[in-house]
């Protein structure tokens, strides 16, 4: 079930390998951030699942803290081999973000 507006595209839940490679806009609450040097990794999470998004952007990041509401725009790509999180349904995917509102 896609819900589209102008906040999102896809559901959290929903991002998958069939999304690789398109661009794709998701709307939630930051349940966590994990700080990794230069790349930030934001579990995004809705009513319907959990994505991972993927920030390179510091700047991006000024305003966004945990549980803060936020729209991400950017490009699905296939994780690598040793991140995949086998434990939630989007975990073979993440977003690279392009763009946050």
């Amino acid at each position: 079930m896609i819900r589209v507006n102008r906040y999102r595209t896809r559901l959290c839940g929903e991002v998958g390998e069939q999304d690789i490679g398109k661009e794709v806009r998701v709307a939630g609450w930051v349940e966590n951030i994990r700080d990794h040097g230069g790349v930030q990794f934001l579990d995004l999470r809705d009513h319907y699942g959990v994505v991972q998004i993927v920030v390179h952007s510091e700047e991006m990041l000024k305003q966004v803290s945990r549980e803060c509401t936020l729209t991400a725009k950017g490009k699905v790509v296939l994780r690598d081999a040793d991140t995949v999180n086998p434990k939630i349904p989007t975990g073979t995917v993440e977003i690279r973000v392009e763009e946050l509102t």
